[in-house]
Parts: structure tokens; C-alpha cells; sequence
């Protein structure tokens, strides 16, 4: 065989410049020039199918991986959890961020580090032609049927929880409201919050749809409130449970649930409940206001509380709150109250005091918090929790003091 004049364009085109020849831009080129394109690429010790075969695949914000396109497609599984991220990316460092949804895939289309479009993709089958003609710098076009821009569409709710999400998606699904999840690794939410998001001539509509699942999680909660004039504490905790589980940042919620628990001497499990609600209230310092959800108060508190059953879609629906949020100390008296009676019932379990002395630390009652971190090590001497913050305590009270 003839060897090319090294005249021939080719030979001063960057490696690149010779894969777009051989793939996107081949219908721009004859035979003859695509053939020495290709024994250019040989010359210099590589050829085009290695050079496509070797992608980079992250799966959510880990560090990317080398892979082979087989490789990448497998990836893929309908085992995938929902609402997280597979990036892969092709030869020319284009990406195609891949989210699994409740029914579909979504498909969201980087160049240059750009975002450019979307895509809704029906099955995984379709959705690994789309990857595997992506991955090989071939069209993809005719796979999916409309493009959107999802930076126009507007954010329904927030939440962590996959559980609600999946409710109102499912709502979503059967109004026929087209929507999305947008994960925090995309919106850049630092509370890893994540948001449902529709197009905004669908809004209203969704509300409606939103409105919908919020009463029904009221009923819910009004039936477990009911509850606790009677004496079927069993069925109460069932519902409180059912809420837990679909609206987990409810300090309310756990409140009234290790209520109804200790009632039934099930001690461990009411303290477990009454620490999650500390927690949360702790947490949420600006959560804005939906309804009056008052736990009970079997010990005579005052926890007057009006806070959000649903995480904080009050934020993202711009609705007027109905109350503002209480001081902290007022609420947490109950809890704590609680809690110091589970000492006398569970002497050994330490996650009851570590919640005393974040109350206390939060009251600023710093005698209090070293004598209850003494108290854990007594109980156990390795617990290295308590051993950092009382040495970080002790450290401080005897630090000089300086002067500005």
C-alpha cells in the first residue's frame, strides 16, 4: 500500500481533529480521506475505536472512573436508587448526567462544562441506545421526542425525604403533570434538600396536587391527636410511625410518638423519639409555618409549638405563614422534662444524657454540660464523643484570657 503524502491535511490535524473526521463530522469527508484519517490515527499508535472506548464514568459526586463503553452501559440497572446521578462522559469531555425518576430517566446535557438541555427517556433499554450512540459520538437525537430547559421551570417543594417525594410524584404521575427531582449535586443546595420542579404553566395545577397530599397527611395527623384521648396507644404509634416515615423532620411528630412509647413502657424507644425531636428543633431555626401541630402535653408542658409537617414547602410555595417560630427553650423544656424521667428508667443509656448536654450547652448551663459528660464517662470510659467535648470544655475554662 501506497504511504500517504505527508502533505495530506490529516497529518497536521490534532488527534481530536481526526476522531471528529471518523465520527461527527465523516458525512463532510470522502472514502479516501476518511481512510487516511484513519491510518494517520494508526500511524501514531492508536485507533479510533480505543480512543471511543475509553470514558469516564462518576456515579453522584465520587471520583470519576475509567471505563469501556460496556462497562459504562452496565452501570444502568433498574436497581439504580432514585434521584441519583450517573455521569458519563465521552471522548470530546462532553457529559450526559443520567437521573433515575419515579417512572422515567432523565438525561441532562453538558458541553463545556454548559449545561444545554433535557430529556426524558420512557425505559432503561432506550435510555442505554441513547448512551451507548453518546458514548461513540454517534446522533442520538431521534431517542428522545421533546428537549426542555429545566432552568425555567419552577421548584414545587423541597424536602429530604425520598418517601414524600415518591407520594407526590406519584400524585404528579396521575394528574399527568409533567416534573422532575433536582438533586442537590445539580441545584447546589447546601442542606441537601431536594426539589420537584415543573414547568411553570403547570403550577398552579400542582399546587393543587400539593394541597391535596398535605390534607391528607393533616387527617393523618389529626386522627393520631385524637388518639391520644383514648387509650389504643398501639394504633397511635402506628400513625405517628406512618408520619415518621413520610415527613421525618417533624420535631411534633417524635414529640407525641415518645409520648404515646413511654406511655406503653416502651422506654428505650420514647427516648430514641424525644432525642430525634430535640434534634430537629435544634436544626430548624427558620423553618417557616403551615399549621398549629401541637403535641400533647401529658406532663402539663407548654409546647404551644406551631411548625411545618412538611419539611419546608412553605418556602418554596411562597405562601403567607400562618405563625412564627418559637423560642427554643420553651419547647425543649418538655422534651427534657421527659427525658430526665427515662434517667431514672434507663440509667446506662448515654444517648439520653448526650441530649441533656446539648440542651444544657444550649441553654448555657456549661457546669451542667461538663457534669453530664463526666456522668457518660463514668458509664463508659471509651465514649470518645464525651471525652473530646469535655477536654475541649476544661481547655477553655482555664485559657487565659487576651486582650484586644
Amino acid at each position: 500500500m501506497d504511504q500517504d503524502p505527508v502533505t495530506h491535511p490529516s497529518y497536521a490535524m490534532t488527534e481530536p481533529q481526526l476522531v471528529a473526521v471518523l465520527t461527527r463530522q465523516q458525512h463532510q469527508y470522502n472514502d479516501h480521506f476518511r481512510a487516511v484519517t484513519s491510518r494517520e490515527l494508526a500511524r501514531r499508535g492508536t485507533d479510533l475505536e480505543t480512543l471511543l472506548n475509553s470514558v469516564a464514568v462518576r456515579f453522584q459526586d465520587k471520583e470519576p472512573q475509567a471505563a469501556t463503553i460496556d462497562q459504562a452501559l452496565a452501570k444502568l440497572d433498574e436497581e439504580t436508587p432514585l434521584w441519583t446521578l450517573w455521569t458519563f462522559t465521552n471522548f470530546f469531555e462532553e457529559a450526559l448526567v443520567v437521573q433515575k425518576d419515579s417512572r422515567t430517566w432523565v438525561v441532562h446535557h453538558y458541553a463545556n462544562d454548559e449545561y444545554t438541555h433535557s430529556s426524558f427517556v420512557a425505559n432503561r433499554a432506550r435510555l442505554q441506545e441513547l448512551l451507548s450512540r453518546f458514548l461513540r459520538l454517534q446522533s442520538w437525537d431521534d431517542l428522545v421526542e421533546t428537549t426542555h430547559q429545566l432552568d425555567s421551570w419552577k421548584a414545587l417543594i423541597d424536602s429530604k425525604s425520598t418517601k414524600y417525594l415518591a407520594k407526590v410524584a406519584a400524585e404528579l404521575d396521575k394528574a399527568q403533570i409533567p416534573y422532575t427531582v433536582k438533586s442537590p449535586l445539580i441545584s447546589g443546595a447546601q442542606e441537601k434538600w431536594l426539589s420537584v420542579i415543573v414547568p411553570e404553566e403547570e403550577m398552579a395545577a400542582a399546587n393543587t396536587v400539593l394541597d391535596d397530599i398535605e390534607k391528607q397527611l393533616l387527617d393523618l395527623y389529626h386522627r393520631a391527636t385524637e388518639l391520644a384521648d383514648t387509650t389504643n396507644r398501639i394504633e397511635e404509634v402506628r400513625i405517628y410511625d406512618l408520619l415518621v416515615d413520610i415527613v421525618p423532620h417533624n420535631p411534633a411528630v417524635f414529640y407525641n410518638r415518645g409520648s404515646a412509647l413511654l406511655e406503653m413502657d416502651h422506654y428505650q424507644d420514647a427516648a430514641d423519639s424525644f432525642i430525634e425531636a430535640v434534634s430537629i428543633i435544634v436544626d430548624q431555626e427558620s423553618k417557616e409555618v403551615r399549621f398549629d401541630g401541637r403535641p400533647r402535653g401529658r406532663m402539663g408542658g407548654t409546647f404551644g409549638m406551631a411548625m411545618t409537617l412538611f419539611d419546608s414547602l412553605a418556602r418554596a410555595r411562597e405562601k403567607t405563614p400562618t405563625a412564627t417560630p418559637p423560642d427554643y427553650p420553651e419547647l425543649i423544656d418538655d422534651a427534657e422534662l421527659f427525658l430526665l424521667q427515662l434517667t431514672e428508667l434507663l440509667p446506662n443509656y448515654t444517648r439520653i444524657l448526650h441530649c441533656l448536654a446539648n440542651i444544657s450547652r444550649l441553654k448555657q448551663d456549661l457546669p451542667r454540660v461538663e457534669s453530664l459528660y463526666e456522668d457518660i464517662l463514668a458509664i463508659d470510659p471509651k465514649d470518645q464523643l464525651a471525652h473530646t467535648n469535655l477536654n475541649y470544655l476544661k481547655s477553655a475554662n482555664t485559657a487565659e484570657p487576651t486582650n484586644t
